[in-house]
């Protein structure tokens, strides 16, 4: 990695990074195709020491924003595009048929311009520059935001209703919640186990 890091993220099995001209580079354990890197996936080499460029289903897409989950990866590009990989069983790459997806995909039902991104155990959340934020993945514990939680997978990306009409900046998320922040500095949050349930 010869270029200045302006981003980078970390989950349990890999690391990310973001050079200061928007190149993507990945590192750690590649099984399961949260790297990025098509052969480390399928192959019997399953660790990247150093970081590796990730080139394939990117191009010379230039890479604004990153999130880490323990099995998968996000991120946005310069333009607001949201690209996903790696484990796909509780939908939280945000798009349907897939199982395992080893290089980044375009979610492509997302029409917004995404400026923030959030990754977690079992769902993903974004920010789009209209302020909405957009959550999908696993909601057992109420962590996508919606009326009410469920166990079936949501893989579509869906505005977080109770939320429509304040302008949103920021979104982190953990194993079974989100957070997110408002432009006013106001901050809501979802999912188990929290002082007040639901949005607040």
């Amino acid at each position: 990695m010869d270029h200045i890091s302006k981003t980078v993220a970390a989950s349990k099995f890999h690391s990310v990074a973001v050079s200061s001209n928007g190149e993507l580079y990945t590192w750690g354990f590649g099984r399961g195709g949260r790297l990025g890197h098509p052969d480390i996936h399928s192959g019997q080499t399953t660790v990247v020491i150093t970081p590796r460029q990730v080139t394939v289903g990117l191009g010379r897409k230039r890479v604004s924003v990153v999130a880490a989950a323990k099995h998968h990866t996000v991120i946005a590009t310069e333009l607001g595009e949201l690209f996903t990989w790696g484990s796909n069983r509780e939908g939280q790459l945000g798009y349907p048929s897939v199982d395992t997806q080893p290089t980044p995909r375009r979610v492509g039902s997302l029409k917004q311009r995404i400026i923030s991104v959030a990754a977690a155990n079992k769902h993903s959340a974004a920010v789009a520059d209209t302020g909405e934020v957009l959550t999908w993945g696993c909601n057992k514990e109420g962590q996508l935001g919606y009326s009410t939680s469920n166990s079936a997978s949501n893989c579509i990306p869906r505005m977080v209703e109770y939320l429509k009409g304040k302008v949103l900046r920021g979104v982190s998320a953990a194993k079974y919640h989100t957070i997110v922040l408002g432009a006013d500095g106001e901050v809501f949050t979802w999912g188990h186990r929290l002082v007040t349930h639901g949005v607040s």
